[in-house]
C-alpha cells in the first residue's frame, strides 16, 4: 500500500484531519498553491522608506509619462482619482480620525510632460459665502442728463400792413393754437397666479423705468472649482444707470481659512433677470478677484440694466460640498462618487468630487460600516444586511436590501473584487454579488476557528482575483489568502503582517513597521514578488491531512518530487498517531527508507521547502515507489 498526493490544496479548518480530502493540508504556512504544485512564497529583500514620512500608514503611487509619483499620509485613508480629464486630482477620506474629505492636484507641466504640484492638501467643496457677510453699501447713481439748451426766440418779422388788416378781417384767430386732448389710460395689474415666491412676485411688480434684481455669490478655486451660490434676498430697486456695490467682510481667520484650506481666489457674481413669463433666473455679470482691503471685499456691478452682457445661469446650485467626516471615499466606474457618515450613504454629482447634492442621500436602517463597488453596483455593508444600489446617475439608482443579516464587524475588511465585494462578519467572509449575498467560508471555518483571528482586527485588499487579509488577535499577527478563481483550494496562511496594502502598478505593497538604530519607522515592500531580483523564496511549511487506515501499519518508503534539491532545500517528515516517526533531508527524486517504527493506524506527511514540490508519496516498501 502506498499514498501518494500530486495534486494539493490549502486548509479546510472547518473539517476534522481525517475528514479533509485527500490533497488538502491541516496545516500550512507561506505556500501558494499554483499550477497544482506547492510554491513558496517569496518575500523582497529591501524595505523603502517615505522621506519625510517616518510614521505613515497609507500610501498611493501613480505613473505619468515614465515618471512616478508619491502620496503618503500619517493616516489611514482611502483615495480615489478624480474621473475628470485631469486624471491628476486625488481625493480622500480619513478613516481613523474624524476629518473633512481632502484633495491634492497634480498639473501637467508643458513641453516637458512631468506633473507638478504645489504639494497643498485643500479641503474638498468649498462653502458657500456666508449671507451675513454680504452687505449692499450703496448704489451710485447714473450721472444727471445735461439739459438741452434752450435756442434763443426767433426775431418775429414785422407783418406787412395790408396782410395784417386781411388776416383781422377774415377772423383766423386760434387757428395754430394748440389743442389738449384730456383721456384715460389704466396699466393693468399683473396678476400671474403661477408665481408663488414672495420675492419673484417683487420682482415682478416694478415701475416701467426700474428693474427689481437680487444677487447670489459664489467661490471659485484656484483649480476652477465652484461652491454652491449664496442668494442675498435683499432686493434692490434699480434705475437706468445704476451701480450697486455689494460689500463682503471677512475676519482675518475667516479669509486665511478660505484661501489656504480651501484654494479660494476669486468670487464669481450672479444677478437675478426675470422674463414676461415671471420666470426669475440668476445670470452670471463678473468675475473678481478674491483680493480683500482691511477684511473687505468691494464689488461693484457696472453691467447696465437690460444688458444683453450677461452670461450663463449658475451651474452649482445644488453643489453642496461633502458633509464632515465622511468615510470609505470610492468612485463607480461611471463616475459617480460614494461615501458615507453614520447612517447617511452620500453620492456626488458624476465626475464632479466636490459636490455632494443632499438630495443624493439614502438612509440606511443600520450604521454603516463600509461601501464598495463593481460595475455600476455600490455595495453598502452594515452593522445588518447589506444594501445594493444599481444605476448608472445618483439620480436614478435603484435600492436592494439584500436579505443576509450577516454584519460586517471591520469597516477596513471591505474589498472591491472583480464581481462582487467582501466583507468580514462575525462567522466568516460574506461575498456580495449583483443579486446575493453568501457567507462564502462558511464550509471553511468553524465559528471558533474564525473568532480565533480576531475578525474584528482585519484589513484587506485584493490580489490575484482573490481576498487577501490580515489579522492580530492581540498575541499573534498573520495573513491569510483565499483565491476567488479556485476556492476548493481552501485557505492558506502566510507569516507577513501589515498595518495597511496599496498597489503599485498592480503589485501588493505592505506597509509596516520596523526598528532602525534603536528608531522605529514605517517602511513598504511587495508582497510576494513573482519576478526580479529584489525576492527570496521563503521556507514553507505543509502537511497532509490525517490518513487514517483500516489496519495500523508500517510506513517504510518515501519520496518527494522537486524543481531541485541543492542546499538542502528539501525536508520530508512522517508523522504517525501525532508523533514525529521520520525526519530527513531529500537529495534526490529517488525513493528513500523510511526509518523503521511500529504500525501505525493514522498517519502524515509534513513537507519543508523552500523551492517547488510536485509530487509527495509514502509507502510500506520501496516496492510501492515505482509501482
Amino acid at each position: 500500500m502506498h499514498i501518494r498526493i500530486n495534486d494539493f490544496a490549502g486548509m479546510f479548518p472547518r473539517l476534522h484531519p481525517t475528514k479533509l480530502p485527500e490533497y488538502a493540508a491541516q496545516s500550512c504556512l507561506n505556500v501558494f498553491i499554483e499550477r497544482d504544485i506547492l510554491s513558496p512564497s517569496s518575500m523582497a529583500d529591501m524595505s523603502n522608506q517615505a522621506d519625510g514620512y517616518a510614521d505613515f500608514k497609507s500610501a498611493i503611487f501613480f505613473k505619468h509619462n515614465t515618471g512616478t509619483y508619491r502620496h503618503y499620509s500619517n493616516a489611514i485613508t482611502r483615495f480615489s482619482f478624480s474621473p475628470v480629464n485631469d486624471a491628476y486630482r486625488l481625493y480622500w477620506t480619513t478613516e481613523d480620525a474624524d476629518a473633512p474629505m481632502m484633495f491634492m492636484d497634480w498639473d501637467i507641466v508643458p513641453g516637458i510632460n512631468t506633473l507638478t504640484t504645489d504639494g497643498i492638501a485643500y479641503i474638498a467643496g468649498m462653502p458657500p459665502p456666508d449671507t451675513d457677510s454680504i452687505e449692499v453699501t450703496g448704489i451710485i447713481p447714473a450721472p444727471a442728463p445735461s439739459p438741452d439748451p434752450v435756442p434763443d426766440p426767433p426775431v418775429e418779422p414785422t407783418p406787412d400792413d395790408e396782410v395784417t388788416a386781411v388776416l383781422k378781417r377774415k377772423k383766423f384767430y386760434g387757428l395754430f393754437e394748440k389743442r389738449y386732448v384730456v383721456t384715460t389710460n389704466s396699466k393693468p395689474t399683473k396678476n400671474d397666479k403661477d408665481v408663488k415666491d414672495t420675492i419673484t412676485d417683487e420682482l415682478l411688480n416694478v415701475a416701467e423705468d426700474e428693474e427689481a434684481r437680487v444677487y447670489a455669490l459664489t467661490y471659485v478655486n484656484k483649480f476652477g472649482d465652484e461652491s454652491a451660490p449664496s442668494v442675498h434676498d435683499e432686493i434692490l430697486y434699480i434705475k437706468k444707470g445704476d451701480k450697486p456695490v455689494l460689500t463682503l467682510s471677512y475676519t482675518p481667520s475667516q479669509s486665511s481659512l478660505l484661501i489656504a484650506s480651501y484654494g479660494v481666489d476669486r468670487v464669481r457674481v450672479y444677478r437675478s433677470l426675470t422674463d414676461s413669463l415671471g420666470r426669475s433666473t440668476m445670470l452670471f455679470v463678473k468675475e473678481v478677484p478674491f483680493a480683500l482691503t482691511a477684511g473687505k471685499l468691494v464689488i461693484i456691478d457696472d453691467l447696465p440694466k437690460d444688458s444683453l452682457l450677461v452670461g450663463e445661469t449658475i451651474p452649482t446650485i445644488n453643489f453642496d460640498p461633502p458633509r464632515d467626516n465622511l468615510k470609505g471615499l470610492g468612485v463607480t466606474d461611471y463616475g459617480v462618487g460614494y461615501a458615507y457618515i453614520d447612517k447617511t450613504v452620500c453620492l456626488s454629482e458624476p465626475y464632479i468630487l466636490y459636490a455632494w447634492p443632499r438630495y443624493y442621500e439614502i438612509s440606511s436602517q443600520h450604521k454603516i460600516m463600509g461601501m464598495g463597488h463593481y460595475d455600476n453596483t455600490i455595495v453598502i455593508v452594515t452593522t445588518g444586511n447589506p444594501i445594493l444600489l444599481n444605476g448608472l446617475s445618483p439620480e436614478s439608482m435603484g435600492v436592494i436590501s439584500l436579505p443576509l443579516y450577516e454584519g460586517c464587524i471591520s469597516t477596513r475588511s471591505m474589498v472591491n473584487l472583480t464581481h462582487g465585494c467582501m466583507y468580514a462578519s462575525n462567522n466568516g467572509l460574506v461575498l456580495v454579488t449583483s443579486s446575493s449575498a453568501k457567507l462564502l467560508t462558511d464550509g471553511l471555518f468553524t465559528a471558533e476557528d474564525w473568532q480565533a483571528i480576531n475578525p474584528s482586527s482585519i484589513h484587506a485588499c485584493s490580489y490575484k482575483g482573490g481576498y487577501l487579509f490580515f489579522w492580530d488577535d492581540g498575541v499573534k499577527k498573520g495573513c491569510g489568502y483565499i483565491d476567488l478563481n479556485a476556492p476548493n483550494k481552501g485557505v492558506v496562511w502566510f507569516d507577513d503582517y501589515a498595518i495597511n496594502t496599496f498597489k503599485d502598478e498592480g503589485l501588493v505593497q505592505l506597509i509596516a513597521r520596523q526598528v532602525d538604530a534603536s528608531v522605529e519607522h514605517s517602511v513598504y515592500r511587495e508582497f510576494n514578488p513573482d519576478y526580479g531580483q529584489n525576492r527570496n523564496n521563503k521556507t514553507f511549511v505543509w502537511r497532509s491531512k490525517e490518513f487514517n487506515l483500516d489496519t495500523p501499519k508500517r510506513f517504510l518508503a518515501g519520496q518527494v518530487v522537486a524543481d531541485t534539491y541543492t542546499n538542502d532545500a528539501v525536508i520530508f517528515r512522517v508523522y504517525g498517531n501525532g508523533v514525529l516517526i521520520h525526519e530527513a533531508v531529500v537529495k534526490d527524486a529517488r525513493p528513500f527508507r523510511v526509518a523503521n517504527h511500529s504500525a501505525k493506524r493514522d498517519v502524515s506527511i509534513e513537507i519543508e521547502s523552500s523551492v517547488p514540490v510536485r509530487e509527495v508519496a509514502l509507502g510500506e516498501t520501496m516496492r510501492d515507489m515505482i509501482e
